[in-house]
Protein backbone atom coordinates (compact mmCIF):
# COMPACT_ATOMS: atom_id res chain seq x y z
CA UNK A 1 0.00 0.00 0.00
CA UNK A 2 1.54 3.54 -0.83
CA UNK A 3 1.24 5.96 1.66
CA UNK A 4 2.41 9.41 2.28
CA UNK A 5 3.76 11.55 5.92
CA UNK A 6 3.91 15.32 5.67
CA UNK A 7 6.26 16.94 7.76
CA UNK A 8 4.65 18.92 10.76
CA UNK A 9 3.93 22.34 9.80
CA UNK A 10 1.91 25.16 11.36
CA UNK A 11 -1.65 25.60 11.30
CA UNK A 12 -2.63 26.80 7.70
CA UNK A 13 -5.70 25.02 6.44
CA UNK A 14 -9.16 24.08 7.76
CA UNK A 15 -8.63 21.96 10.90
CA UNK A 16 -12.36 21.70 11.78
CA UNK A 17 -13.42 18.10 12.76
CA UNK A 18 -14.16 15.94 15.62
CA UNK A 19 -10.45 14.55 17.29
CA UNK A 20 -9.69 12.08 19.92
CA UNK A 21 -6.59 11.29 21.47
CA UNK A 22 -5.26 11.86 24.93
CA UNK A 23 -4.21 14.60 27.29
CA UNK A 24 -0.86 14.02 29.36
CA UNK A 25 0.31 15.89 32.42
CA UNK A 26 3.88 15.97 33.28
CA UNK A 27 5.63 17.15 36.82
CA UNK A 28 7.13 20.52 36.66
CA UNK A 29 10.42 18.73 35.62
CA UNK A 30 8.70 18.27 32.64
CA UNK A 31 9.91 14.74 32.16
CA UNK A 32 7.45 12.34 33.52
CA UNK A 33 4.37 11.41 33.17
CA UNK A 34 1.68 11.48 36.58
CA UNK A 35 -1.41 11.07 34.47
CA UNK A 36 -3.28 10.19 31.01
CA UNK A 37 -6.63 11.11 30.07
CA UNK A 38 -8.93 10.59 26.80
CA UNK A 39 -9.60 13.50 25.66
CA UNK A 40 -12.67 14.84 23.12
CA UNK A 41 -12.55 17.70 20.93
CA UNK A 42 -14.50 19.72 18.68
CA UNK A 43 -13.26 22.19 16.36
CA UNK A 44 -15.32 24.64 14.52
CA UNK A 45 -12.99 27.27 12.46
CA UNK A 46 -13.79 30.15 10.56
CA UNK A 47 -10.81 31.64 8.62
CA UNK A 48 -8.41 32.25 12.17
CA UNK A 49 -11.36 31.87 15.00
CA UNK A 50 -12.02 28.60 16.54
CA UNK A 51 -14.91 27.84 18.85
CA UNK A 52 -15.07 24.19 20.38
CA UNK A 53 -15.67 21.78 23.25
CA UNK A 54 -13.46 20.35 25.25
CA UNK A 55 -14.55 16.60 26.60
CA UNK A 56 -12.25 14.88 29.05
CA UNK A 57 -13.32 11.44 30.05
CA UNK A 58 -13.94 11.89 34.07
CA UNK A 59 -16.61 14.51 33.12
CA UNK A 60 -14.25 17.63 32.50
CA UNK A 61 -15.78 19.76 29.72
CA UNK A 62 -15.90 23.11 28.81
CA UNK A 63 -16.94 24.99 25.39
CA UNK A 64 -13.92 27.25 24.63
CA UNK A 65 -12.93 30.26 22.00
CA UNK A 66 -9.95 31.20 20.00
CA UNK A 67 -7.40 32.18 17.61
CA UNK A 68 -4.85 30.72 15.40
CA UNK A 69 -1.90 32.67 15.14
CA UNK A 70 0.89 30.59 13.12
CA UNK A 71 1.61 27.57 14.72
CA UNK A 72 -0.36 28.60 18.51
CA UNK A 73 -4.20 28.66 19.56
CA UNK A 74 -4.61 31.71 22.11
CA UNK A 75 -7.60 31.00 23.63
CA UNK A 76 -10.03 33.78 24.64
CA UNK A 77 -11.57 33.87 28.01
CA UNK A 78 -12.38 30.59 28.28
CA UNK A 79 -11.93 28.32 31.76
CA UNK A 80 -12.43 24.99 32.76
CA UNK A 81 -13.26 23.04 35.92
CA UNK A 82 -11.29 20.60 36.73
CA UNK A 83 -11.36 17.84 39.15
CA UNK A 84 -8.13 16.78 40.73
CA UNK A 85 -8.48 13.42 41.03
CA UNK A 86 -5.19 13.45 43.25
CA UNK A 87 -6.91 15.48 46.28
CA UNK A 88 -10.05 13.57 47.16
CA UNK A 89 -12.45 14.85 44.13
CA UNK A 90 -11.56 19.04 44.45
CA UNK A 91 -12.34 21.08 41.91
CA UNK A 92 -10.10 23.63 40.74
CA UNK A 93 -10.86 26.92 37.91
CA UNK A 94 -8.44 27.07 35.11
CA UNK A 95 -7.81 29.58 32.67
CA UNK A 96 -6.73 28.13 29.06
CA UNK A 97 -4.01 29.90 28.47
CA UNK A 98 -2.24 29.02 25.22
CA UNK A 99 -1.71 26.28 23.51
CA UNK A 100 1.47 25.34 21.23
CA UNK A 101 0.38 23.51 18.68
CA UNK A 102 1.35 21.36 15.08
CA UNK A 103 0.09 19.59 12.28
CA UNK A 104 0.90 15.82 11.53
CA UNK A 105 -0.72 14.19 8.03
CA UNK A 106 -1.13 10.51 6.95
CA UNK A 107 -2.85 9.16 4.27
CA UNK A 108 -5.34 7.84 6.75
CA UNK A 109 -5.38 10.84 10.10
CA UNK A 110 -4.17 14.07 10.72
CA UNK A 111 -2.88 14.96 14.48
CA UNK A 112 -2.88 17.45 16.33
CA UNK A 113 -0.49 17.49 18.77
CA UNK A 114 2.05 20.00 21.31
CA UNK A 115 1.80 21.87 24.39
CA UNK A 116 -0.75 23.26 26.08
CA UNK A 117 -0.85 25.80 29.14
CA UNK A 118 -3.43 25.68 32.09
CA UNK A 119 -3.78 28.71 34.48
CA UNK A 120 -4.41 28.16 38.29
CA UNK A 121 -6.85 31.29 38.75
CA UNK A 122 -7.41 30.09 42.86
CA UNK A 123 -3.65 29.49 43.40
CA UNK A 124 -2.70 32.26 40.98
CA UNK A 125 -0.04 30.17 38.84
CA UNK A 126 0.54 27.86 36.06
CA UNK A 127 -0.78 24.13 36.18
CA UNK A 128 2.07 21.63 35.45
CA UNK A 129 3.07 20.94 32.12
CA UNK A 130 0.49 19.31 29.62
CA UNK A 131 0.67 17.43 25.89
CA UNK A 132 -2.06 16.67 23.90
CA UNK A 133 -2.15 14.41 20.91
CA UNK A 134 -5.26 14.55 19.20
CA UNK A 135 -6.07 12.24 15.63
CA UNK A 136 -9.21 13.14 13.51
CA UNK A 137 -9.51 10.57 10.92
CA UNK A 138 -9.83 10.87 7.21
CA UNK A 139 -12.63 10.89 5.39
CA UNK A 140 -13.13 7.09 4.17
CA UNK A 141 -15.45 4.50 3.78
CA UNK A 142 -16.02 2.49 6.70
CA UNK A 143 -15.58 -1.64 6.54
CA UNK A 144 -15.99 -4.38 8.26
CA UNK A 145 -12.01 -4.98 8.36
CA UNK A 146 -11.43 -1.77 9.41
CA UNK A 147 -13.01 -2.72 13.00
CA UNK A 148 -10.42 -5.93 13.06
CA UNK A 149 -8.00 -3.59 15.30
CA UNK A 150 -9.11 -1.12 17.31
CA UNK A 151 -8.28 0.26 20.90
CA UNK A 152 -4.86 0.74 20.06
CA UNK A 153 -2.54 1.89 22.96
CA UNK A 154 0.48 3.40 23.53
CA UNK A 155 2.68 4.04 26.86
CA UNK A 156 4.50 5.17 27.78
CA UNK A 157 3.91 7.54 25.33
CA UNK A 158 6.52 9.66 25.32
CA UNK A 159 8.97 6.96 25.80
CA UNK A 160 12.74 6.72 26.29
CA UNK A 161 13.91 3.53 24.47
CA UNK A 162 10.72 1.43 24.24
CA UNK A 163 7.05 0.87 24.62
CA UNK A 164 4.07 -1.52 25.19
CA UNK A 165 1.68 -1.48 22.31
CA UNK A 166 -1.31 -3.03 23.15
CA UNK A 167 -4.77 -3.03 20.52
CA UNK A 168 -8.04 -5.60 20.38
CA UNK A 169 -8.74 -8.25 17.23
CA UNK A 170 -12.22 -9.46 16.53
CA UNK A 171 -10.50 -12.88 14.79
CA UNK A 172 -7.20 -13.99 14.17
CA UNK A 173 -5.18 -11.70 11.79
CA UNK A 174 -1.71 -11.12 10.81
CA UNK A 175 -0.73 -7.55 11.45
CA UNK A 176 2.54 -5.51 10.58
CA UNK A 177 3.96 -3.30 12.82
CA UNK A 178 5.84 -0.59 11.64
CA UNK A 179 7.79 2.47 12.84
CA UNK A 180 8.87 5.59 10.53
CA UNK A 181 10.24 8.75 10.72
CA UNK A 182 8.34 11.80 9.87
CA UNK A 183 9.88 12.15 6.27
CA UNK A 184 8.52 8.42 5.82
CA UNK A 185 11.88 6.51 6.37
CA UNK A 186 11.60 3.28 7.39
CA UNK A 187 13.39 2.30 11.18
CA UNK A 188 11.78 -0.37 12.59
CA UNK A 189 9.60 -3.32 10.96
CA UNK A 190 7.86 -6.95 12.97
CA UNK A 191 4.79 -9.24 11.94
CA UNK A 192 3.00 -11.07 13.73
CA UNK A 193 1.40 -14.04 12.24
CA UNK A 194 -2.32 -15.77 12.88
CA UNK A 195 -2.86 -13.20 16.54
CA UNK A 196 -5.34 -14.64 18.14
CA UNK A 197 -8.36 -12.34 19.16
CA UNK A 198 -8.87 -10.88 22.02
CA UNK A 199 -6.71 -7.71 23.48
CA UNK A 200 -3.03 -8.12 22.32
CA UNK A 201 0.40 -6.49 24.31
CA UNK A 202 3.53 -6.49 22.41
CA UNK A 203 6.92 -4.69 23.72
CA UNK A 204 8.67 -2.65 21.22
CA UNK A 205 12.02 -1.28 21.41
CA UNK A 206 13.62 1.78 18.95
CA UNK A 207 16.67 3.22 18.80
CA UNK A 208 16.59 6.73 17.34
CA UNK A 209 16.64 10.17 17.99
CA UNK A 210 14.65 11.99 20.29
CA UNK A 211 10.99 13.57 18.34
CA UNK A 212 8.17 12.33 16.68
CA UNK A 213 7.69 9.07 15.06
CA UNK A 214 4.48 7.17 13.27
CA UNK A 215 3.36 3.54 14.29
CA UNK A 216 1.38 1.68 11.53
CA UNK A 217 -0.34 -1.33 12.11
CA UNK A 218 -0.69 -3.46 8.94
CA UNK A 219 -3.52 -5.66 8.79
CA UNK A 220 -5.08 -7.50 5.43
CA UNK A 221 -5.30 -3.84 3.27
CA UNK A 222 -6.03 -1.98 6.19
CA UNK A 223 -3.76 0.10 8.19
CA UNK A 224 -4.24 2.22 11.62
CA UNK A 225 -1.60 4.87 12.98
CA UNK A 226 -0.40 6.49 16.02
CA UNK A 227 2.04 9.13 17.05
CA UNK A 228 4.95 8.30 18.84
CA UNK A 229 7.12 11.06 21.09
CA UNK A 230 10.65 9.52 21.69
CA UNK A 231 12.21 11.54 24.38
Amino acid sequence: MQWKIHQKHPITGDISGNYTGSLLRYDFSGQNIISSTPLEIDLHQEEKQLAGEWKETGGDAVVFAARIQENAIVFKDSKIDRTEHFYKGRSNTYEFKEAQLQLLQTDESLFIIGNLQLYNIEERENEKPMYIILEKKQSRPVTTASEILSKIVVYPNPFESSFQLSFDLTETTNVTASVHSLSGQLLYTTQWDSLSQGTLSKTISLNAPSGYYVLRLNYGQEVKTAILIKK
